[in-house]
């Protein structure tokens, strides 16, 4: 017997699973909770999730949140034998907000055989000791929790390969409250590690943080770290990690103790095979060993108050594709491109400081797009001499007489996008680490 839609869309289970006559009934019972919504009982999977949900979120008188549907699920699975639930490997609860902690024991306790788990948006802030019950577990999602670290007792779960954790601010910047869970301890032994996104260094946890240098098969990390002594620590396992590492996110806590990129230890090995970076926080300038990484293709800024020294450093990029200098990244009038961006094909730039951006002679000529946000006026877009470029895409005002008269110029002709005049200026992060 196959399980109602709403519930199989959250329990992946094969269909050919034999259920006993005590959870037939149950899910018989909870199928007609669902058949509620539709018309004589016909009811579309899709359309059974989205009522099923509506009632989940569906205040109560008292602000407090009525959400039998949880309740019903978690009594549902209590009902499988331990030879049934181990057929369930995955379980999506994102969203569903009246998730307590009660219900994750239970699920760890009696589907322990899980592969996925995702707690995305579930508002839980606590996770039980019972997590480390999952040992086959394979990807695990908390981020947008109030999950702040780990179980005191060392959790491991030894095939745990991909840690997804954060959350970002209300108000698009994202150092502005920004946070993820606590690196866990032991976390080096969870050794089929590959993705982790992202992690918060801690005061006191300088072991946890250096055992991730044990995690050779980690390809992106995503991490949040304050000050000079937890950047440095970073710096070691950037170097460890030197030979797997594919992608590194970055974001520096909003401080005075502004860390220092450049502050390597003696012996460090930029990770030849990073192609992604993103740096969000204020920086003492763009580390000069990111000019040595040769696979780099995208590269993401904001909030790191740059300046044009630092934007120099990625012009020698051969395979740099991709430019987002977002909010707060750069802090001079002029964006110049001088020479160099062999490789260039997408340029963002957002902010309220820039108004001019100059491409020099037979610069950037791979260009082919630039979209242009800011909330103060746009006075000059010199790309009279770029070779591959078909679009510009412009959010705010500008000088329209310039900025069309140059874009007129261009022997290509590119197509001139106006939108969103009113912008508001907002950090549009999350292109580095997969999330």
């Amino acid at each position: 017997m196959l399980l109602p839609p709403a519930l199989a869309h959250r329990l992946s289970i094969p269909s050919g699973i034999h259920l006993s006559n005590k959870t037939r009934r149950a899910c018989e019972g909870f199928k007609k909770q669902i058949d509620q919504y539709g018309e004589q009982g016909r009811v579309p999977e899709q359309q059974a999730s989205k009522g099923l949900k509506k009632e989940m979120e569906r205040d109560g008188e008292e602000g407090v949140l009525q959400q039998p549907s949880v309740e019903n699920m978690a009594k549902l699975l209590s009902l499988f034998r331990t030879s049934e639930s181990g057929w369930i490997k995955v379980i999506d609860l994102e969203g569903y907000r009246g998730l307590k902690n009660k219900h994750l024991k239970g699920i760890c306790n009696k589907i322990f055989q899980l592969k996925y788990l995702s707690l995305r948006k579930t508002g839980i802030a606590e996770l039980p000791k019972e997590i480390n019950k999952l040992q086959d577990l394979e990807t695990f999602d908390i981020r947008e929790t109030n999950i702040e670290h780990f179980p005191a007792k060392s959790i491991v779960l030894p095939k745990l390969g991909q840690l997804l954790s954060g959350g970002g601010s209300s108000d698009g910047y994202p150092s502005h409250g920004f946070t993820a869970v606590e690196i866990p301890r032991r976390i080096g032994n969870m050794t089929n590690m590959q993705v982790i996104s992202h992690v918060r260094f801690c005061d006191g946890g300088e072991d946890a943080a250096l055992d991730l240098v044990r995690l050779q098969m980690l390809r992106k990390l995503g991490v949040i770290i304050n000050g000079k002594k937890q950047a440095n620590i970073l710096l070691q396992v950037v170097g460890m990690l030197s030979e797997c590492l594919m992608s590194l996110s970055i974001h520096v806590s909003d401080t005075e103790d502004v860390p220092d990129l450049n502050n390597t230890p003696k012996i460090f090995s930029p990770p030849k095979s990073l192609a992604s970076l993103s740096i969000s926080g204020k920086i003492g300038g763009l580390p000069t060993w990111v000019q040595n990484i040769d696979q780099l293709s995208d590269i993401t800024l904001c909030e790191t108050f740059l300046r044009e020294s630092d934007i120099n450093i990625l012009r020698a990029l051969v395979n740099l594709r991709f430019i987002r200098l977002l909010s707060d990244s750069y802090m001079k009038n002029t964006l110049n491109f001088d020479k160099g961006f062999r490789s260039l094909e997408f340029l963002i730039v957002q902010g309220k400081i820039i108004s001019t951006i100059h491409f020099g002679h037979r610069v950037a000529p791979k260009l082919e797009k630039i979209v242009w946000s800011s909330t103060c006026k746009m006075e000059a877009l010199e790309i009279d001499e770029l070779q591959g470029i078909k679009e510009i895409e412009l959010h705010g005002d500008y000088d329209r007489d310039s900025i069309r008269g140059s874009i007129a110029k261009n022997q290509n002709n590119p197509v001139l996008k106006e939108l969103n005049p009113s912008f508001q200026l907002r950090c549009e992060w999350g292109h580095g680490v997969a999330t």
